[in-house]
């Protein structure tokens, strides 16, 4: 006979609750709901970090310049590897977000509205932003064809009494025009010389939208789910005041462990702290990083 029971998984005897059937179900989708969440918030700043690492790397490679003046071939060959390294690291990540918020359907009680909202987010970017489609098709040619970065080169200037040396990166449109999946018509819109730089930046602040309204959307769903473990946590301590380091719901049958959820907040307290550093980003096409503070 199957018995539902909450207790504290320690060495002494710890006092249990027992539980319904129901009441056990709905602590284990709300574990599901709450590791999707986390899981979705975790691809999202490895794309974040990713995009960061991007950013870095072209400004890392705009200071080497300013420094040791590197004007070998074999120079911008290493070059060239350095920065299609952090751009295909960049692309596959965003791959990962968006086929990892899809999945993330499965444990949603609504899953099929949710992989609806999902895709009607993604394709309203692409058919808004022609930086967006391009980047999905240059992520699909990366992946499986070729390499993004064509072209490098620096460059300088004065502002004031600073000398700021700076790089341009880009793909080059004729680069797409033989490859029979690459999207011809989308080619038809862009410039021979395509800098990746602001094309990415675009694109980050469409996934950052897409993110946005994808949180809008789950966040009943996640806070149900965090409402649930916190009830069932609050009604083990009133008869435990004890640390519960090891509350589990478990699953018996005829006194033989069939399954168990753990209860405890502490990966979900990450999951709460990964949305508030990750903002919603916008006009990242319209920044940039200076090193100099003028003082007055």
């Amino acid at each position: 006979m199957k018995k539902y029971v909450l207790k504290n998984l320690t060495l002494s005897r710890p006092p249990e609750i027992t539980l319904e059937e129901t009441a056990y179900n709905s602590i284990k989708q709300a574990r599901e709901i709450l590791s999707g969440g986390l899981a979705l918030e975790s691809k999202y700043e490895i794309l974040i970090s990713n995009y960061s690492d991007f950013e870095k790397a072209i400004s890392n490679c705009a200071i080497d310049h300013m420094i040791r003046r590197k004007t070998e071939y074999e120079d911008f060959l290493l070059t060239s590897i350095n920065l299609n390294k952090a751009l295909v690291n960049l692309l596959t990540s965003t791959y990962s977000y968006c086929e990892g918020a899809r999945k993330f359907t499965s444990c949603l009680p609504d899953k099929e509205l949710f992989k609806k909202r999902i895709d009607e987010l993604l394709s309203a970017e692409r058919s808004n932003s022609t930086e967006y489609h391009f980047m999905e098709n240059l992520r699909n040619y990366t992946q499986h064809r070729g390499l993004p970065v064509h072209s490098i080169t620096y460059g300088s200037h004065r502002e004031n009494d600073k000398i700021v040396y700076s790089m341009y990166i880009a793909s080059k449109r004729e680069s797409f025009l033989k490859d029979r999946h690459f999207n011809k018509e989308l080619l038809k819109k862009l410039p021979g010389s395509i800098d990746l730089k602001l094309f990415v930046r675009v694109y980050i602040e469409c996934l950052s939208r897409v993110h946005a309204g994808v949180r809008d959307y789950i966040k009943p769903a996640l806070q149900e789910a965090r409402t649930t473990i916190e009830h069932f946590i609050t009604e083990y301590w009133k008869i435990c005041d004890k640390e519960m380091v090891g509350l589990h719901a478990i699953c018996s049958d005829d006194d033989k462990e069939m399954d168990k959820v753990p209860l405890f907040l502490k990966w979900d307290d990450l999951r709460l702290k990964l949305v508030k550093m990750n903002p919603k980003l916008t006009n990242l096409r319209i920044r940039c990083v200076s090193d100099y503070t003028e003082l007055t």
